[in-house]
């Protein structure tokens, strides 16, 4: 995993930053990420969600959800895109960071609803119009009750509309749907979901503006939400980095360099953990799983920190005095 810096200078560098003024280090960088820890973020979050899913499928009447409709369910589960920003910024002097997850996509009744009929197909439309956004908000947000209840560090994204005059939003292509509405593509982008969520957060009060974001994204951030990430910054002097798991290969030209490399590789192997995971998860005849808690385990930022402090003492041990 690429490393935004070690030990005493990363940590003197964040003081620094939510210290001095925004401007001087606005900007959210994408870049490819990679490595075990990155990985095991994701899946825990990944995990989560198809619990969820699970849970709802148990909990309601799916009886078409079997055989290639079921392969299909269980395709989307995994290929749905997991984000998961933690956002750090200082409130009356204390660091805190909160930990927002998402994952892209309409409400758990609806994906099931898809392939609970005639004519399904292995992924949801991207497209989708403000009626039917109305009503797909209350059904997502009534289902809280299959995922970790949220608390003051740890936020299961629901869909939100976005706020009056906003320009986080996904792309509106200029188009019209049949039934007259604006078409959008990318309104349930995963990463569109915790910038939309951490708008409200900062406009409520709950977060200060001028925080550092550090984003994990299981596949490569699309135009529409990097386009969203840059009026982010511009609105709230927030900077950081999103690392994403980058599934393109160098087709002519240069050699792809290491860190790409790395970064196929690590995506490659969250594929097929996600896929062995939800083989076993998403089951009609399966038990409906526990909800889960929010993993009490340390920051993306503190668990670097704790490696390196591990690396350096292995490596001091094995100096000659």
């Amino acid at each position: 995993m690429k490393r935004p810096g070690k030990g005493f200078f990363l940590s003197a560098l964040m003081s620094l930053a939510l210290a001095l003024p925004c401007q001087a280090f606005a900007g959210i960088d994408v870049e490819d990420g990679y490595g075990d820890i990155m990985q095991s973020l994701l899946q825990s979050d990944a995990d989560m969600f198809a619990d969820a899913i699970q849970a709802r499928l148990k909990a309601g009447s799916y009886p078409y959800v079997r055989g290639a409709r079921l392969r299909s369910l269980r395709a989307a589960t995994r290929g749905a895109t997991i984000a998961r920003f933690e956002y750090r910024y200082a409130k009356n002097g204390v660091e805190a960071v909160r930990v927002y997850h998402a994952r892209s996509g309409h409400s758990i009744d609806r994906m099931l609803g898809k392939f609970n009929r005639e004519g399904t197909s292995s992924s949801e439309s991207a497209e989708t119009t403000p009626v039917a956004e109305d009503a797909d908000i209350r059904t997502d947000f009534s289902e809280r009750i299959y995922y970790p209840a949220d608390t003051a560090s740890n936020i299961r994204v629901a869909k939100l509309p976005p706020k009056p005059d906003s320009k986080i939003d996904a792309v509106h292509t200029g188009e019209v749907t049949s039934s007259g509405e604006p078409r959008i593509i990318h309104g349930v982008d995963a990463e569109l979901k915790i910038l939309r969520r951490i708008e409200y957060d900062i406009e409520d009060g709950i977060v200060p503006r001028g925080g550092e974001i550090t984003g994990h994204v299981s596949q490569a951030v699309c135009p529409s939400c990097s386009q969203a990430l840059d009026a982010f910054t511009q609105k709230f002097d927030v900077h950081g980095k999103v690392y994403q798991l980058n599934t393109a290969k160098a087709i002519g030209g240069p050699a792809p360099s290491a860190e790409r490399l790395a970064s196929n590789r690590s995506s490659q192997a969250l594929a097929e953990s996600r896929k062995a995971a939800v083989g076993r998860q998403i089951d009609p005849d399966g038990a409906s799983p526990s909800i889960r808690s929010w993993s009490e385990d340390a920051s993306y930022m503190a668990r670097l920190e704790a490696e390196e402090a591990v690396e350096g003492t292995a490596s001091a041990a094995g100096c000659d005095p």
